[in-house]
């Protein structure tokens, strides 16, 4: 048989029926989480950067693209961290993924609103996922898209499903968070 007429692994067979119930409701829920909606007033154009980033992510789970969900899971996150930026008037420090996420962070850890937890316990979760979201930098610079290889890395399918799983709730979070008080 030729290569590209090989059956598949389990694992990847795994990874595309895990991927297949994960699937988008077009123009309402993000990526493979039904949970992650659109929030209210923010504009189509970015909703749709947020949608095509995800939409990307959810088409690499499927075909078991490992490296590709990682670079993706990465993308994702710094999309909405872009989005949240923009949205909230605020300025980062500079362009590249720390400092994005940490100037979104900022603005929705302290962001008020009813129904907005704002208490010390809370904080700590919603800094230690700023960290894990960061390590998606790592990651991705070790096994992700974006980088040409010289030799393979090591990459597992547990690697890009933690990616995936890191992405999918520091999104959640970071949308779920009110608008602004205009």
């Amino acid at each position: 048989r030729r290569i590209d007429q090989r059956e598949p692994t389990e694992t990847q067979r795994v990874a595309t029926q895990d991927a297949s119930h994960h699937r988008a409701l077009p123009g309402h829920s993000l990526g493979g989480v039904s949970s992650v909606t659109r929030p209210a007033g923010l504009g189509e154009d970015e909703w749709k950067a947020i949608e095509d980033v995800a939409s990307r992510l959810d088409r690499a789970r499927a075909a078991a693209d490992h490296a590709l969900v990682i670079g993706c899971a990465k993308d994702l996150c710094e999309s909405v961290a872009r989005v949240v930026i923009n949205e909230r008037g605020e300025v980062a420090q500079g362009d590249d993924m720390v400092d994005l996420v940490n100037a979104a962070q900022k603005a929705l850890e302290t962001q008020p609103g009813e129904g907005v937890a704002s208490d010390d316990e809370t904080r700590k979760i919603s800094r230690a996922l700023k960290t894990i979201v960061l390590a998606l930098v790592e990651i991705r610079n070790l096994h992700g898209t974006g980088h040409g290889r010289a030799a393979p890395t090591g990459l597992t399918p547990e690697h890009s499903d933690l990616a995936y799983s890191v992405a999918l709730l520091g999104v959640g979070w970071a949308l779920r968070r009110p608008e602004p008080s205009l």
